[in-house]
């Protein structure tokens, strides 16, 4: 997927989303992209890069992450909610 395709998907799903609170472009700078999706006092960190095509997914309450997921190297990988980073 493309830089700009991307960024549109995201912001259509927000649009449809009931929890979405707020949105925040942290970095849009081609090839990356980090949008923060506010729900509630947590967040979402979504970020893309063009250039390799990773994409990450992170659910961030307080200073924790508390889910992640992205397809680095190996194809998908998920950082369950028992896998906490600390």
């Amino acid at each position: 997927m493309d830089y700009k395709t991307f960024k549109d998907h995201v912001f259509r799903v927000v649009k449809k989303s009931s929890l979405v609170r707020r949105t925040e472009i942290l970095h849009d700078m081609e090839p990356f992209l980090k949008i923060r999706l506010h729900i509630e006092e947590d967040f979402v960190d979504v970020t893309f890069n063009a250039e390799t095509g990773k994409t990450s997914y992170a659910y961030i309450r307080g200073d924790e992450r508390i889910f992640g997921a992205n397809n680095a190297l190996i194809g998908w990988h998920i950082h369950p909610w028992e896998e906490k980073e600390h």
